[in-house]
């Protein structure tokens, strides 16, 4: 009964079965402060505090919040450390520029992976129309803002009064194969794009 139910644990009282039969998990994001100026002790921590399995954070993608000192271990040895402590890493999160888009693209299987492309990128230098052009019939939907180049920090204007080519990102979605498009701003920016989306059309 008791491995039918799944893992169980112990609370002092009687045992419990954990919601779907799953281990109980933790992001280790809320142990930045000192994952990685103590992981043994951090993961002994999590471990002790009756966690199972942990998602990391990837540590050169997280330098700055913490987890930078963990990126001079070599994966089979922050394995075996985290195995130490009685854990499994389940999965781990990265920043957009560690996975390269590119290496996203090649990987997936096109007729099953439809992707939606987020416009705001344009502030990072990536314009939506390249990619339509580049990954023909790979995208499903787009979401949609607009930034101004005058901004330094890079203020949201509405539509037609940013950075945004929206006559070539339309043209080069067909390419792309989207089928949807979303409005993704403040509500009064959303509000006064729409007379120039309809003047698009």
């Amino acid at each position: 009964m008791g491995m039918a139910a799944g893992y169980l644990m112990w609370d002092g009282t009687a045992p419990r079965a954990n919601p779907l039969g799953f281990p109980i998990g933790c992001q280790t994001w809320p142990f930045r402060e000192t994952i990685g100026k103590d992981f043994d002790g951090t993961l002994q921590r999590i471990a002790s505090d009756g966690y199972q399995t942990i998602e990391l954070c990837s540590p050169p993608g997280y330098e700055r919040y913490g987890f930078g000192p963990l990126a001079s271990l070599k994966p089979s040895e922050m394995g075996a450390r985290i195995q130490a402590a009685g854990l499994k890493c389940e999965s781990c999160h990265f920043g957009f520029r560690e996975l390269i888009y590119e290496k996203l693209m090649g990987e997936l299987n096109p007729e099953a992976v439809k992707m939606q492309f987020q416009v705001e990128v344009v502030r990072l230098g990536y314009k939506a129309a390249d990619y339509f052009e580049k990954y023909p019939g790979r995208f499903i939907s787009i979401h949609l803002s607009d930034w101004s180049a005058a901004d330094p920090d890079g203020k949201e204007v509405p539509l037609g009064q940013g950075v945004v080519d929206w006559k070539k990102t339309f043209a080069a979605a067909q390419t792309g194969g989207v089928k949807n498009y979303f409005l993704e701003m403040d509500p009064a920016n959303m509000k006064a794009s729409l007379p120039y989306m309809h003047g698009l059309s």
